[in-house]
């Protein structure tokens, strides 16, 4: 009850001020009130994440609100605070829902469906079939992407999807997974399943034999990223030492949410192709909001890791992790629901009594 009182009084704060006050940063009346009101929204939902999920997501949120703003609204900032919003009011929906265990096996049985028909065309596309997307990209054969866009994001969604796997009831379909995983041809997905599959055997058995599994799952797939991989790209290690030298002039608070893309799509000169994003979302995060991020960031991490209730989960989140550094899945929207779907299951496993 006190909660609701507090969540009651934050509302009627925010209520007065966002009717009172404007933002100067914006020369019309209605655009500053809608602002302030999305503000207000996103406070609102930091204080729910707050007193019901984890509080360093809260502190995210809140960053995320300033980084909007600081150093500079500009389009991209504001797209990209709208997006962040959307998933902080899915993981706090999930979180009530998943108030009924069996909310969460729904979830799940949803994952394995998801992989499952993701495999399932990618087999029909390499029969040379594709009557959904039609030769993606105008390539001159059928790529096999499954449902997604591209190979990469193919591996993101099998890779997080494959714990959801290691219940009774699915664990035949892992074969079928793991093809999936090897057609695409990707190293951040097989890294990412890799890091999953290698730490939930390290949890189960508990003895030498899992510290062997993990070595060999780890270098399996680091072989697989060495010579499997036909879309290594060097030039992200240029993208990477570029965004260092940059973030080393602005590490406090970072260059502004949406700002990397702003950047470097203006330096031509280093690469083939513009970069729209980092391929590495931990340090795009921290290049554009700064150590606040890497610092929130780490006590997420270290408060999940401390509390090992959830064993799917964990293995889930160390595979998103990997992915994210050689991959933006919190940039597109299916691997980022997934992605959040888990830590939202994560956080109940954690809070169970």
């Amino acid at each position: 009850m006190r909660h609701r009182r507090n969540l009651i009084i934050l509302a009627a704060i925010l209520l007065v001020l966002t009717s009172v006050c404007r933002l100067p940063l914006i020369g019309q009346v209605r655009v500053s009130f809608q602002l302030l009101f999305q503000i207000s929204v996103a406070i609102m939902l930091a204080y729910g994440i707050w007193l019901k999920g984890n509080r360093w997501l809260s502190g995210l949120l809140i960053l995320a609100t300033i980084s909007c703003f600081h150093p500079k609204l500009t389009v991209n900032s504001f797209l990209t605070f709208q997006v962040i919003v959307f998933g902080a009011v899915w993981y706090l929906i999930l979180l009530y829902c998943l108030k009924k265990k069996e909310n969460m096996y729904i979830l799940l049985d949803a994952m394995c469906v998801l992989a499952v028909c993701n495999v399932l065309y990618q087999g029909v596309q390499f029969a040379g079939y594709d009557w959904i997307f039609n030769d993606i990209g105008k390539a001159e054969k059928t790529q096999l992407v499954g449902f997604m866009s591209n190979r990469n994001e193919l591996g993101a969604v099998l890779a997080f999807c494959l714990p959801a796997f290691f219940r009774r009831r699915w664990i035949f379909a892992i074969p079928l997974i793991l093809i999936g995983l090897i057609g695409t041809h990707c190293m951040g997905g097989v890294l990412a399943a890799g890091a999953a599959t290698a730490v939930y055997l390290f949890w189960r058995l508990r003895r030498w034999a899992a510290i062997t599994g993990l070595t060999v799952c780890l270098a399996g797939a680091a072989l697989y990223a060495i010579y499997f991989d036909p879309h290594f790209d060097t030039s992200r290690l240029t993208a990477w030492g570029l965004m260092w030298d940059l973030y080393r002039n602005n590490w406090v608070t970072g260059y502004g949410l949406g700002s990397f893309q702003t950047i470097f799509m203006g330096l031509k000169e280093h690469f083939v192709t513009p970069y729209a994003q980092a391929h590495n979302d931990l340090f795009q995060g921290i290049f554009e909001m700064g150590i606040g991020f890497a610092v929130l960031t780490a006590g997420y991490l270290i408060s999940i890791v401390r509390r090992r209730e959830s064993i799917l989960a964990i293995a889930a989140m160390t595979g998103i992790v990997v992915n994210s550094l050689v991959n933006f899945p919190f940039h597109v929207a299916i691997t980022a629901m997934i992605a959040i779907t888990w830590m939202a299951i994560l956080e109940h496993d954690l809070r169970r009594p």
